[in-house]
């Protein structure tokens, strides 16, 4: 009997060890992936404040091209955003994608490590 007791206790601890390890795991990737947006929001305000307050694409694309020079711009669809309309233009830095509507800034969408998305919430993008 106590032989048993053992065992399953040693199998108890084991479980939770691993368990542990696991949500300690995921916590960790999560701060990098807040961190890093963050940063980059902070980096976007900066952008924003340097374009005068205009946040029409054309604007918006001279600040980043002038000050970061590396980013992407596709269509809402190519980066795989649900977005109604055609017009919609996206501007990617770091993975934080800036959305345009009708040469108009609508919004952003970070982009979260894998195995983190359940915790976007009920984000239609």
């Amino acid at each position: 009997m106590r032989k048993r007791t053992g065992w399953i206790l040693g199998v108890a601890l084991v479980g939770s060890l691993l368990g542990n390890a696991f949500l300690l795991d995921r916590v960790s990737k999560w701060q990098e992936a807040w961190t890093e947006q963050s940063l980059t929001t902070s980096v976007v305000e900066r952008l924003y404040k340097q374009s005068g307050a205009d946040t029409s694409y054309k604007s918006v694309r001279n600040v980043v091209a002038r000050e970061l020079g590396e980013y992407e711009e596709t269509s809402a669809r190519e980066a795989g955003l649900d977005w109604p309309g055609p017009s919609a233009r996206v501007i990617v830095i770091d993975g934080t994608k800036l959305i345009f509507d009708n040469g108009q800034y609508a919004g952003s969408k970070a982009d979260l490590p894998a195995g983190l998305e359940h915790w976007r919430g009920n984000d239609p993008w």
